[in-house]
């Protein structure tokens, strides 16, 4: 009995000490090289193509403030309508419109107006 009752503080110890341990260790995942936005509730956001978990790492509540950020700068390569059908996870007009103004960009497609009516072309490129 005296044995149980020892046990007692001893197993509540090991218990406080592994809640303190998990708490610092963090439940939030962050991806490697990446920032979360200010705003965002305990995850940053996922890219498109999952990582290895050998990419993540868990960070504690009280140091994601110093991830947080609130630059964006996408990542290269990555044309503006790819970027509204991330940010908006469907393609709608605004996906196209931002299709055609990268096109118009690079020379590959021209826009011209006769009468009010806008005339997309085949650009020099």
């Amino acid at each position: 009995m005296k044995v149980a009752l020892a046990a007692i503080p001893l197993g509540l110890i090991g218990a406080g000490a592994a809640f303190y341990a998990a708490r610092r260790a963090g439940r939030n995942e962050v991806f490697a090289g990446w920032r979360c936005r200010r705003g965002v509730r305990r995850r940053c956001h996922r890219p498109a193509v999952m990582p290895h978990r050998a990419d993540v790492r868990l960070v504690a509540d009280s140091k994601m403030d110093e991830l947080a950020t609130i630059e964006f700068v996408p990542p290269k390569g990555i044309e503006p309508w790819q970027g509204s059908v991330l940010l908006n996870e469907k393609i709608d007009r605004s996906t196209v419109a931002a299709w055609v103004s990268g096109r118009v960009a690079h020379d590959q497609l021209s826009l011209s107006q006769d009468d009010g009516v806008l005339t997309l072309h085949r650009g020099p490129h």
